[in-house]
């Protein structure tokens, strides 16, 4: 259905998101996040776009302001964690690498003169 590669999962009770002690707002922040490669206003306007397309379906996505983190659970624990503080707020791709211990892909690939 999201076209992921791996399973999404869902608690509708948000019972996790509490315990994970996550928390809700509809603040943008002071700065624009490198991730976001589009301006705020085009990205509203293709948010708006999907949810008319949506049909009734549109609303039944849960509290628009619920915003998420990304966490690292190792053995069913919490090894790191980042708490959105607004809705652009995602931990950046250069801390998820370090996280993760992931080297950045070297463009190009091949060597100079070959």
């Amino acid at each position: 259905m999201a076209g992921c590669a791996y399973p999404l999962y869902a608690e509708p009770t948000r019972k996790i998101y509490d315990i994970l002690g996550m928390t809700s707002n509809l603040a943008l922040g002071a700065t624009k996040p490198r991730y976001l490669q589009k301006s705020t206003l085009v990205t509203t306007l293709q948010s708006i776009v999907r949810t008319v397309s949506a049909g009734r379906d549109a609303l039944k996505g849960g509290d628009f302001k619920q915003i998420g983190g990304e966490f690292l659970f190792e053995s069913g624990e919490v090894k790191w964690c980042h708490r959105m503080e607004n809705t652009r707020d995602h931990a950046e791709l250069e801390v998820l690498r370090e996280v993760l211990g992931v080297e950045e892909e070297k463009k190009g690939g091949g060597e100079a003169g070959a």
